[in-house]
């Protein structure tokens, strides 16, 4: 019997290395049969006891071997690799290339760079196995100069993925990446995100704060007729008198207005970024063109306005009509005698009135547009910028691959929803926020990132997901969460998904922070330490993996020499977009997200809360409703839940399901208007359905 045991595993081995349909399935021994392997840019390749060996020829600077006839089923969740041998100052690489998203489109996985031998192991996006389609090619080599070399022991393609969650309930979206989010992420800690808001700016707006770098903020001296301030963009960096960036000082001058925190003295100071010769807030004092970034140009005029909406004493109206101008020139260049601006380019020359190109599109940058537009339709009423709006969606909504760049995006998704139910249009929000959720096809694996790394659930994060298995960024994700929490009230068919997703983005994004990390997990610590062991300051980026160790706090700018730490100022100051959402309830995973705090320049409002409930069971949340009698109204099943309430009152959502609650007055005239259920003349509802 045990002999017959013997054999059948013996021949079933030998049957799994058979070909299929001429594709190989994975064995390790194909790691010692040279003959299968091709070499990559001249390296030498060969086989020893020890494994694959692959070495960098001469004149070059890195080499691969590749085997590109490779089966891989459809339910594989990580990769572990095991190098026996790397050379000095030599890096090894593995990646995996083919139809990795099952649309036909040939791409690529760096799913490891390291210099350390031995095991180490990543989870994959479960979006590449579900939908791969064989054969795949696999890469193995490595970066060094020449004669450089690594040894591949082993490679296993271990199974067991996860699978979608239970299904949305009925009337609701869904999208792929949220199925696959877990209604409850594990380990699971909700940080309170607005104590953490708060002691990021009394730490970075201390002008006494003592230690090394310190302190992060200075006044900007060089131009006495337009005060300003400069944050350091990272901590450590040697900026001083106007080398600041706006997307790190009005971040943070946003923050402290989402937050409540005074900072009136500084506010004025956030003119000094508009430049006189472009019409625009952008990025660096005394710009007279453009960056040569579409997002660059766009996002610290958002964030102006974004700040302008909270302070209205911060400018009378001139800049925003300045900046809908000139991007409404500039689209009409961009459109030429054609029906659409073309947004397919790297940016817009400001003086020549032409595209840049260099190398690369950004061509989110109409959503970005779309925004500004909007907002200034809705102060002037000049049907040029309504005009400009519909050019900039419609072209979004014509793109045929996911335009996903940088910032901009899901601004886009949300000003569609937002013109849908103001102004009865009919843009595809489905299309525009599935690619918020998916993976860029210009700036390939951009998108919301999905994935357990090292144990930590990181569902929900923004950035790549291609880059050593998951490289995402606090700015982004701090920033898609701002965009996105209205959206239900405009559209409560999307409460289910965008409640579930930052349910797992807050429980993901704590991981930014040098407190929630292993000393040993995180690049700055020797800073960090100085100060305690706890700083409010994210860092730039969580890796999954980075030299064996996972999830790593990181950053782009100590590899780079850009600064001392990784420790990021320009990403930090973005988190009031998150913390101005988040309430926590009685009920622990159960978080009352507004619905107002990022939904700027919004008409006439009662406060709105979105509430998710994770949960198998029903539960009851507790809203404190206060002294006066009100009515809970839900958006989402078109009712009133309560009726002349106050005081703490219990609501109840049943399981893996979510509300959108409008808190009104009891008292009052309901009335129609088109599909809008209005109260004292103040929408409750944009899609009533008697």
């Amino acid at each position: 019997m045990r002999l017959l045991k013997i054999s059948f595993c013996f021949l079933f081995s030998i049957l799994s290395a058979l070909p299929l349909d001429g594709m190989r399935k994975w064995n390790n021994s194909m790691l010692f049969s040279k003959g299968i392997w091709k070499s990559m840019n001249e390296a030498k390749v060969e086989v020893t006891e020890s494994g694959l060996k692959v070495e960098v020829a001469p004149d070059r600077k890195w080499g691969l071997a590749y085997f590109s006839n490779l089966y891989l089923p459809n339910d594989i969740s990580s990769i572990k690799v095991s190098v026996a041998d790397v050379s000095p100052n030599g890096k090894w690489v593995m990646k995996l290339r083919g139809n990795l998203l099952g649309d036909g489109v040939d791409r690529t996985i760096h799913l490891f760079t390291s210099t350390v031998k031995g095991n180490e192991t990543i989870n994959l996006d479960p979006r590449f196995p579900l939908h791969w389609k064989p054969p795949l090619e696999l890469q193995l080599g490595l970066e060094g100069e020449p004669g450089a070399y690594a040894v591949f022991k082993s490679v296993e393609f271990l199974r067991g993925m996860r699978r979608k969650t239970p299904s949305v309930p009925i009337g609701q979206k869904s999208f792929e990446a949220i199925e696959l989010m877990p209604d409850f992420p594990q380990p699971f800690k909700l940080i309170d995100w607005r104590s953490v808001a708060r002691a990021y700016i009394n730490f970075v707006f201390d002008f006494e704060k003592k230690g090394e770098f310190l302190p992060l903020i200075w006044l900007d001296e060089t131009d006495k007729s337009q005060p300003a301030f400069g944050l350091q963009s990272y901590v450590g960096t040697k900026q001083r008198g106007n080398d600041h960036e706006a997307v790190t000082t009005l971040s943070a001058l946003l923050t402290t207005s989402l937050m409540g925190i005074d900072k009136s003295d500084f506010l004025p100071m956030a003119r000094a970024y508009f430049s006189e010769e472009t019409g625009l807030v952008l990025n660096r004092k005394g710009m007279k063109n453009s960056s040569g970034d579409w997002w660059y140009d766009i996002w610290p005029s958002m964030l102006f306005l974004m700040l302008w909406d909270r302070n209205p004493k911060l400018d009378d109206g001139s800049i925003l009509k300045s900046i809908a101008d000139r991007w409404y020139e500039a689209c009409l260049h961009l459109k030429g005698n054609k029906e659409l601006p073309d947004f397919n380019h790297t940016a817009f020359d400001l003086q020549t009135l032409k595209p840049i190109d260099r190398g690369w599109v950004e061509p989110d940058a109409g959503a970005g547009i779309a925004w500004l537009e909007y907002i200034a339709w809705l102060k002037f009423g000049d049907q040029r910028y309504l005009q400009t709006v519909d050019w900039c969606l419609k072209s979004l909504e014509r793109c045929t691959r996911n335009p996903y760049y940088e910032v901009l995006l899901p601004w886009g998704a949300y000003i569609a929803a937002r013109t849908n139910a103001e102004l009865g249009r009919t843009y595809d929000v489905d299309k525009l926020l599935g690619w918020c959720f998916g993976l860029c096809d210009y700036r390939w694996g951009w998108g919301t990132l999905l994935g357990n790394w090292g144990g930590y659930d990181c569902y929900g994060l923004v950035g790549s997901a291609t880059d050593l298995g998951g490289y995402a960024y606090a700015m982004n994700t701090f920033a898609q969460a701002g965009a996105l929490a209205p959206i239900p009230r405009y559209d409560s068919r999307y409460a289910h998904c965008i409640g579930k997703w930052l349910l797992n983005l807050a429980n993901s994004a704590r991981l930014f922070f040098p407190n929630e990390l292993p000393p040993d997990k995180q690049s700055s610590y020797f800073w960090v330490k100085k100060q305690g062991g706890k700083v409010p300051i994210a860092y730039e980026g969580l890796r999954q993996n980075w030299e064996g160790k996972s999830p790593y706090g990181t950053g782009d700018a100590l590899k780079e020499a850009w600064a001392r730490t990784d420790l990021g100022l320009y990403g930090s100051g973005h988190m009031g977009l998150l913390s101005a959402l988040f309430h926590p309830t009685n009920v622990a995973g159960i978080v009352m997200w507004d619905c107002l705090a990022t939904d700027f320049y919004h008409h006439p409002a009662y406060p709105t809360y979105l509430i998710y409930n994770p949960y198998d069971m029903k539960r009851d949340v507790e809203i404190d409703l206060g002294k006066e009698g009100k009515d809970i109204y839900d958006v989402v099943s078109h009712r009133f839940l309560k009726k002349n309430v106050k005081g703490r009152v219990r609501v109840s959502i049943s399981p893996h399901s979510a509300i959108v609650v409008v808190l009104c007055p009891s008292k009052g005239n309901l009335r129609m208007e088109g599909k809008k259920l209005l109260l004292n003349g103040i929408v409750v509802d944009y899609n009533f359905e008697k």
